[in-house]
């Protein structure tokens, strides 16, 4: 009889240590699968795979480098750093047809000032900061030397950051869901 009570208590502390033991483990599966989720998923993007039209000579392209971020459910985001002509760039994202029209589209790039741009540009994850270094250099220059402008193109917000000095357009592409 005692062996017996033995083996039962044993059976029943082993069974709470397993028990534990898992509860443990979906607790940090669960913790890293929402870390997961809140990282997006970084690739090498393309301007030109975007947007073919640009290849066109008119737009003086000299694409430097793009990012796309992907975020779950359905958000990404664009960083590209290109040289170009900046009133054709500018007219041509003007004319970019529009999937959606719930949100009335903008018919031209509107010029926004510094700190309109800097106030939505927060709570970026710092796998989205490291691979987008690149695209936020533009915080090193003069604020006075960067035209900034904005133009909703459903789905997506563009902003178009151009360096007077240099000629470098630093240009963001977020989706949105209306």
């Amino acid at each position: 009889m005692n062996r017996l009570l033995i083996i039962l208590l044993i059976l029943v502390t082993a069974c709470g240590k397993i028990k534990n033991k898992a509860d443990m483990v979906v607790d940090k599966t669960k913790d890293k699968i929402i870390n997961e989720l809140k990282e997006p998923i970084i690739s090498n993007a393309s301007l030109f795979d975007k947007f073919p039209e640009l290849k066109n000579e008119k737009y003086k392209i000299d694409f430097k480098q793009g990012v796309k971020c992907e975020y779950l459910p359905a958000f990404y985001k664009y960083y590209f750093t290109y040289y170009g002509n900046k009133s054709k760039v500018l007219d041509f994202i003007s004319q970019i047809k529009c999937t959606y029209t719930e949100i009335v589209p903008d018919t031209i790039c509107k010029r926004i000032d510094f700190a309109e741009f800097q106030k939505g540009k927060s709570g970026l994850t710092d796998l989205e900061k490291q691979k987008t270094d690149f695209f936020y250099k533009y915080q090193k220059l003069n604020s006075t030397d960067l035209e900034l402008y904005d133009c909703i193109k459903t789905p997506e917000h563009h902003f178009i950051i151009f360096d007077t000095k240099t000629g470098m357009i630093y240009h963001m592409i977020e989706n949105f869901n209306e």
